[in-house]
């Protein structure tokens, strides 16, 4: 819980309340609910949405990298969507904090990735975004890769 207490990055929830169990000493953590989970928001997102969803995954997966933060896993069940249509961390559980390299958060930015294309029946990544989704070595090569979006920066 303290990496998740002192993670101060836009869209990652903050608990509202943690502790443990008076009956049985189990922890709990309690986080605002948000208006969906991500994966009922992928059954029946547009393409132009998942590739939003896939910009905003790439941005927590780039701040989380540069905070050293990394998690064990990509499941899309750590993730919520707003009625603004934002995709918000709302599962921190098991994160380490880790190397500042940009490497760890691919593994898992990956893991979503392919189940987000599995379970969103409007996105469907083409050959040359598979091969970069598989081959990328930083967040930037792969939001440029796979969103759909030219990101580019100034000189």
């Amino acid at each position: 819980l303290k990496i998740w207490t002192q993670t101060l990055i836009p869209q990652v929830l903050l608990p509202l309340e943690f502790g443990v169990t008076s009956q049985d000493d189990r922890p709990f953590v309690a986080i605002e609910q948000l208006d969906s989970s991500f994966q009922r928001s992928l059954e029946v997102s547009s393409l132009e949405q998942c590739r939003e969803y896939i910009l905003d995954l790439c941005r927590l997966a780039a701040s989380l990298a540069a905070q050293g933060t990394t998690l064990p896993d990509g499941d899309l069940r750590r993730f919520a969507v707003s009625t603004g249509g934002r995709v918000w961390l709302t599962d921190l559980i098991g994160a380490s904090q880790q190397s500042t390299q940009p490497i760890t958060c691919i593994v898992w930015l990956r893991e979503t990735l392919n189940q987000m294309e599995a379970l969103a029946p409007a996105l469907s990544f083409s050959a040359k975004e598979k091969e970069c989704l598989s081959e990328s070595t930083t967040v930037l090569e792969l939001a440029q890769g796979i969103s759909g979006a030219e990101i580019k920066f100034a000189d």
